[in-house]
């Protein structure tokens, strides 16, 4: 039984937006690149905004209708008629199939199928969107005492929580990571940060993470409001479409000035997910 007023979330606090800049941050360069034309995330520009990111089902998709096939178990056959049929939230151009990767897991679970296969590259699972980021931050964990004397030193600590990764896969991250702040900041205010690479990541990473960084000290990040960061939410996704919808989830929470507050609390990791669960209840609820 999910908690109706976790202590993150009050019905007397009202929800406002941080700024629209602030989280345009989190989707710099997350553009399919040329070399994976199969797969395009159709976003009007590189600021997408805050409000546009909770409305994750607008973000349209791009794949071969072999690849659609694959991801729900389908022959093609049955595709291209279900599409004809209008029994299937895609749209076909040619060989493409275009659709909404939120609509189309929420159809698939409906028709209890299961949508695995998600991605720029063969192997990213992007979980079905009912609480991704509870799963997420479960599986990157949540840290506590995070050590460092300035961005790039708790950065550096912040990839050595990843799970699973080699040294030489965590040095590539770290380099993905410092190139991704040389661009803009991913500090977005109030003690948060939302660091990310620019594009998805070829190794090492097959299911989507958000790994959760409570800092010893708060060090400058050239963050929006020009305030120290004292909080990390390193976000991690092995395609576009899974990032988005992580970021979406995240930036929802964010919204609210009581989640903000708890989390300067520096919960420990049962209470934050709880918390976490419950706003992804909110937005299942809502249909945001």
């Amino acid at each position: 039984m999910v908690d109706p007023n976790p202590p993150c979330s009050k019905k007397t606090v009202s929800q406002k937006f941080i700024s629209m800049r602030s989280m345009s941050v989190a989707t710099f360069g997350w553009k399919a690149s040329a070399a994976s034309p199969s797969n395009k995330a159709y976003i009007q520009s590189e600021s997408i905004g805050f409000y546009g990111l909770i409305k994750a089902d607008r973000i349209k998709m791009r794949q071969t209708l072999e690849e659609i096939a694959q991801r729900l178990n389908l022959s093609i056959e049955t595709l291209d008629r279900w599409i004809r049929q209008g029994r299937i939230p895609v749209s076909k151009t040619g060989e493409m199939g275009v659709f909404h990767e939120v609509e189309l897991n929420k159809w698939a679970a409906k028709q209890k199928k299961t949508m695995a296969v998600c991605g720029d590259r063969p192997g990213g699972v992007c979980h079905a969107p009912e609480f991704i980021l509870v799963s997420a931050m479960e599986s990157g964990g949540v840290h506590h005492g995070i050590t460092g004397m300035d961005r790039d030193t708790v950065l550096q600590a912040a990839v050595g929580q990843v799970p699973g990764l080699s040294q030489g896969q965590q040095e590539g991250l770290f380099a993905q990571l410092l190139a991704r702040e040389q661009l803009t900041s991913t500090g977005i205010g109030q003690g948060i940060a939302i660091p990310h690479p620019r594009n998805p990541l070829d190794e090492g990473i097959q299911i989507p993470m958000v790994v959760t960084c409570y800092l010893e000290n708060s060090v400058p990040f050239h963050a929006i409001d020009d305030l120290p960061v004292s909080t990390l939410f390193l976000i991690l996704s092995p395609a576009v479409a899974c990032h988005l919808n992580l970021l979406s989830r995240l930036s929802f929470c964010l919204r609210d000035s009581a989640f903000i507050s708890f989390v300067k609390t520096r919960p420990p990791a049962e209470a934050l997910l709880k918390c976490i669960h419950a706003k992804e209840a909110q937005i299942e609820k809502k249909g945001v």
